[in-house]
């Protein structure tokens, strides 16, 4: 059998990416990297089955920060990533039964959020949130069985922020806020950037969490330091 040209093909966008980011190319870099977050359609709740070629895409993005020297020069693209870093992490959450952050925030008390369903109809939005949350169950499955991506990978991300120096430290602390701060408001970490947030039904899996990787990585680069 030849070469896999879709394994050829996100290796060179891989490189691409690496070196952009190296050589300091801000513009080849967001392109690549956001042509990658493309391909993988989990930067938007579509339709779309899941296929093995946009499984093979989430793969090839998680592995961007792996590359010590790119992952030092990412800069603002560290914003796509860890959206869908946030996102596989959810979605393996729900691929695998375990409850994920909407369970837990779902009993907390927003007047806003009363005000806003008072005008609405109460039945259209549970149809719509296990409409939603259907579409992410089957996507979850599909990503579980297509990728060998596993709860360390993501992990992995957060773990090697150590590595970076200050300055990459502060990028990636930055954006890793503006996750953060999308799910605790919005319950997505796609609505991270967004001017116009959809302000979907369901969370992501690291909601919670990322603060606090947001502060151990801060306080790793100042060790380093």
């Amino acid at each position: 059998a030849g070469p896999n040209p879709t394994a050829l093909a996100l290796q060179g966008l891989q490189i691409s990416a690496c070196v952009a980011a190296v050589l300091g190319l801000e513009v080849a870099r967001e392109s690549v990297v956001n042509a990658l977050v493309a391909f993988t359609t989990l930067h938007t709740r579509s339709s779309k089955p899941l296929l093995p070629r946009n499984a093979a895409c989430v793969e090839t993005l998680l592995a961007l920060p792996k590359h010590d020297d790119a992952a030092d020069h990412l800069g603002d693209s560290w914003l796509p990533i860890l959206q869908i870093a946030s996102r596989v992490a959810h979605l393996r959450l729900l691929a695998q039964g375990l409850q994920t952050d909407d369970a837990f925030f779902a009993g907390l008390d927003d007047p806003e959020a009363h005000a806003r369903g008072a005008s609405k109809d109460p039945d259209a939005e549970a149809k719509h949130a296990a409409a939603m949350r259907q579409r992410d169950l089957e996507v979850a499955r599909a990503l579980y069985g297509l990728t060998k991506i596993t709860d360390s990978d993501v992990d992995t991300i957060y773990a090697r922020s150590t590595r970076l120096s200050p300055a990459g430290v502060e990028s990636f602390v930055t954006q890793l806020c503006a996750v953060s701060a999308a799910e605790l408001s919005t319950g997505d970490a796609l609505d991270a950037g967004s001017s116009t947030p959809t302000k979907p039904p369901t969370a992501v899996a690291a909601a919670t969490k990322s603060p606090a990787r947001a502060a151990s990585a801060a306080s790793g680069a100042a060790s380093a330091a």
